[in-house]
């Protein structure tokens, strides 16, 4: 056998990473305010005798995205931050899933904590670029537009 060069795989641009990373960061914030005009509906539909009780669909995210950060650190520590980042979107994507079909507010609740805990690694973690390093000349650019995207984001 021999060994084959295998070729480098290719960076993405800059314009695209920062677009990554201010959806990851923005993705928190659209997780909150998205659920804030449907709470009527939804103490309509899943708790009719406490309405208040719709508003946990909001608590209980905050909750896992709080219990998620214990864990996100470590993790990204033993494992890196794309493999972290991205087990925490598939986890969010799946969680989201569950709370679509979920039948009453409990389903809801318990679906809400499991997407904060995959919005937690993409919270903690978007900062450094997950596909190499960046040459000093470029970060300034790059943390610039980061956050310019991301306060963008997350106020449409």
């Amino acid at each position: 056998m021999t060994d084959a060069a295998i070729p480098p795989r290719p960076m993405i641009s800059r314009t695209e990473f920062v677009a990554l990373m201010a959806m990851l960061t923005a993705l928190v914030a659209f997780s909150i305010d998205a659920m804030l005009p449907g709470l009527p509906n939804i103490a309509d539909d899943l708790s009719p005798d406490t309405p208040n009780r719709a508003q946990l669909v909001v608590t209980s995210f905050v909750f896992g995205m709080g219990l998620g950060t214990f864990f996100v650190g470590p993790l990204s520590d033993s494992f890196g931050r794309k493999p972290v980042v991205l087990w925490g979107s598939l986890l969010f994507i799946a969680a989201s899933c569950l709370a679509w079909a979920a039948s009453n507010l409990e389903q809801v609740i318990a679906a809400r904590i499991l997407q904060g805990l995959g919005a937690s690694a993409a919270r903690m973690r978007p900062p450094k670029h997950p596909f190499g390093t960046i040459p000093k000349s470029g970060a300034s650019f790059i943390k610039s537009g980061y956050w310019e995207l991301s306060g963008f984001l997350a106020t449409t």
